[in-house]
């Protein structure tokens, strides 16, 4: 078993010595003598276009949803009634237009915020994988990423404030 190469009689090189050839089985493009062109000597130097714009989507969906989290919370505060031991008890009874306005915003903020995150988060990882800005991909990915969490917090916070005594 030879593992992938064959031993063949002809030589390309026209050296028909009588003596077998290997062939490696690489296409005739490969130079196994070390001068093939690496991943980073491959990539346009100095582009970092495509993870910067990545980062500053990231950056407009946290700022965006913490904005979006402030007005809900303190919107949405004063719709509840009490503390329970997991958050807050709403009471939506009989509710207005106010409360449907909050849903409605609510709702909104979580398409948006999960399209441009999802969105950001794609962006980083093509420019990581382009190596077209590697290191503000990553930060994209993780800007971009803590923003469901980031807006719970936001929200739980704002709500808290303004709790109708």
């Amino acid at each position: 078993m030879t593992h992938g190469r064959h031993v063949d009689s002809y030589d390309p090189t026209g050296n028909d010595s009588g003596v077998p050839t290997v062939d490696s089985g690489w296409p005739e493009a490969y130079d196994p003598s070390g001068d093939a062109p690496h991943l980073s000597e491959t990539a346009v130097p100095g582009r970092h276009g495509l993870g910067l714009f990545a980062l500053v989507l990231a950056g407009l969906v946290i700022v965006g949803t913490v904005i979006a989290s402030i007005l809900i919370g303190s919107a949405g505060g004063q719709f509840a009634t009490g503390r329970t031991a997991n958050g807050f008890d709403y009471n939506l009874a009989g509710s207005g237009p106010g409360v449907a306005a909050v849903a409605t915003a609510t709702v909104w903020q979580y398409v948006l915020g999960t399209a441009f995150g999802v969105w950001a988060i794609v962006q980083g990882i093509v420019a990581i994988a382009k190596n077209r800005g590697r290191l503000f991909g990553v930060l994209a990915i993780l800007v971009a990423a803590s923003g469901p969490l980031v807006s719970v917090i936001v929200t739980l916070i704002a709500a808290s404030q303004h709790l109708p005594n």
